[in-house]
């Protein structure tokens, strides 16, 4: 365990480095598994491994890295939008509108620490997520229509 922190903390100083070249517009979509093969570091097992391995594992940092600070305002924007539309559904029913706020939740820190923003699977997940909390949230909705 110790080793993954110290590895991540070594990719995230990395990341901060190569962030503050191009804070703006950053350095492209999908740019970030190549940024770190070209500068490699030694892991407490003295192996050399590259200092960015596939994506920072920090969306946030991600985001940042390729699409620079407008990138990470508009996720921003988009994470805002997102639970403000949570919290309109609260007035309908509080359970209800917990349920996927806690899924936004866990899934903004699950992406702080671990997973790739645009890995495939990922954002599949997060799509299901969308599909089957959207359809909640018409099948609540529809009940509280008069007939």
């Amino acid at each position: 365990f110790e080793s993954k922190l110290i590895h991540r903390l070594v990719i995230w100083s990395y990341t901060k480095e190569k962030i503050l070249e191009r804070p703006f517009f950053g350095h492209g979509a999908f740019s970030s598994r190549f940024i770190g093969s070209d500068y490699q570091i030694t892991n407490i097992r003295n192996i050399k491994m590259n200092a960015i391995s596939l994506h920072p594992h920090n969306n946030v940092m991600q985001v940042w890295l390729e699409l620079g600070l407008i990138g990470l305002i508009i996720f921003y924007f988009f994470i805002c939008g997102l639970i403000k539309k949570l919290d309109s559904y609260n007035e309908n029913r509080i359970i209800i509108s917990i349920m996927p706020l806690i899924s936004v939740i866990q899934v903004f820190f699950i992406g702080q620490l671990s997973y790739g923003f645009w890995q495939s699977w990922w954002i599949a997940i997060i799509i299901i997520n969308f599909i089957l909390y959207s359809m909640l949230f018409r099948e609540n909705t529809s009940l509280k229509k008069p007939l």
